[in-house]
């Protein structure tokens, strides 16, 4: 009971350090890096996300998870995944091995020790084989800041929350927990006026808006889904709508634009497809290849 109240009692903490409005002015047509530039580098990796702002990407998305000592990590699976990952000794895993190395039951000083590079990506034959670790979401920042620096520019974020009902309390803490955990690191390194937070588990778009009403959510789909309906069932305004991109039509772009939405398809590495949908008219595309997406799609 104690923990609990404390937790309330931090979000209530964060409205009243929230009451200043989020501003969020990203303009011109999103080039957004999956994971970073999963065709080219290991997913949600440092070398990715630098490589991926290289080659062109106005908006990083990178999916977060939560460990045992509530670190947020940048993970698109809540597990050790056999499939990109082996050991800090150089073992490879199966994949019965990934129900033990449940991310949220590890904390992160040993989930930082597993290569996530090294083998590679059979999915992506171009993707080059590096040693790398899951960093946590401030170190992803941190880097990104250095790279600003650098570049003079300033870079955006698309932060999915990867969770689920079925997986409450064991592959993750409840949403408005995960919630909290994630939006202190925003406002730790002072990047919320420039973070969208997306998800498939609308509870936390609710738990985010509830938080801070101004930052920009996006729905996550991969089926047809009506976005007003969602709101009014979870009692939050969305920024964006983000389908699976076989769902788009040149007419759903026209519907979305009508609510005075935007629409940012997933996840799109066909150049034939980038440029269709570029053509209708849609907001943003996030791809594997951000680089082939600036070429095909920025004059």
């Amino acid at each position: 009971m104690l923990k609990h109240f404390k937790i309330k009692q931090y979000i209530l903490t964060l409205f009243v350090f929230t009451s200043l409005k989020t501003v969020f002015s990203q303009t011109g047509f999103d080039i957004q890096g999956h994971r970073g530039y999963r065709a080219r580098f290991p997913e949600n990796s440092i070398p990715g996300f630098i490589a991926a702002l290289d080659s062109g990407a106005t908006t990083l998305e990178l999916d977060v998870v939560i460990s045992a000592d509530h670190q947020v990590v940048v993970s698109h699976e809540p597990w050790i995944s056999s499939k990109i990952c082996i050991t800090p000794d150089g073992m490879t895993l199966e994949q019965s091995d990934e129900k033990r190395l449940n991310i949220y039951q590890m904390n992160y000083e040993d989930i930082r020790g597993f290569d996530c590079g090294s083998i590679g990506n059979e999915r992506f034959p171009l993707q080059q084989k590096m040693r790398v670790h899951k960093p946590l979401l401030s170190e992803v920042i941190d880097a990104v800041m250095e790279w600003e620096k650098k570049h003079g520019k300033q870079v955006f974020f698309n932060i999915e929350t990867k969770s689920t009902s079925s997986g409450d309390f064991k592959n993750h803490p409840s949403p408005d927990t995960f919630c909290v955990l994630v939006y202190t690191v925003l406002k730790e390194k002072n990047i919320i006026a420039r973070t969208s937070i997306q998800s498939f588990d609308y509870r936390t778009l609710q738990a985010m808006y509830r938080l801070d009403a101004n930052i920009p959510l996006i729905v996550l789909s991969a089926v047809p889904v009506n976005i007003l309906q969602i709101e009014k069932k979870f009692g939050f305004k969305a920024y964006a709508y983000s389908p699976y991109y076989s769902l788009v039509s040149k007419s759903m772009v026209q519907r979305i634009h009508s609510i005075k939405k935007k629409i940012i398809p997933w996840t799109v590495n066909d150049a034939t497809m980038m440029k269709k949908l570029y053509l209708w008219g849609v907001d943003g595309i996030i791809s594997d290849d951000p680089g082939l997406l600036r070429r095909i799609c920025v004059l």
